[in-house]
């Protein structure tokens, strides 16, 4: 129910910053020097989940992102050509489309007919692919980051809880 702040040269603990519970899944924005952080959700006993906004520059909350309806945030991926990030819901088998800017959601796309439980996500931006993991059953959804949009499945293992893409590898 905490960011923590230490330094990376020593480790001390250098404060600590009050969000919801579960707080979980996160993402740094290297341009804006913004890190996100979900959290809240079924095990704050809330019917909605936030993405709290931390500026690293200066170990502040600025802000929330609320996401109706959600139970838990798993993973998330940044836009960087543009104002969006991507963020699991992991019970409602969807993935929230949030305006970074506006500090909303601007979309929701259902992966449902393909898979639930969705936890790692991978973005190939250059592709305009997103990569889900559906744990159930066990595949990979691919959706088109334009319209959200199924272009394929790969089968995989059903517990996978982290994913990354190598663009210079397109792997």
């Amino acid at each position: 129910n905490q960011v923590e702040i230490y330094d990376g040269t020593t480790y001390a603990l250098l404060g600590a910053i009050p969000v919801g519970a579960h707080a979980d899944a996160s993402i740094y924005d290297p341009v804006s020097k913004l890190f996100y952080v979900g959290n809240g959700g079924k095990q704050a006993k809330q019917d909605f989940c936030l993405i709290s906004i931390i500026d690293t520059t200066t170990g502040k909350k600025v802000g929330d992102i609320k996401i109706d309806g959600a139970d838990r945030v798993e993973a998330m991926a940044i836009e960087h050509s543009g104002p969006r990030m991507f963020v699991n819901l992991y019970s409602k088998a969807a993935v929230a489309v949030i305006d970074r800017q506006k500090r909303a959601v601007s979309d929701t796309w259902s992966i449902a007919q393909e898979g639930r439980n969705n936890g790692s996500m991978a973005f190939d931006e250059a592709d305009h692919r997103l990569f889900i993991h559906a744990r159930e059953p066990g595949k990979v959804v691919i959706l088109d980051s334009d319209s959200g949009k199924v272009v394929s499945t790969v089968t995989s293992a059903g517990m996978v809880d982290d994913a990354v893409f190598d663009a210079k590898a397109k792997r």
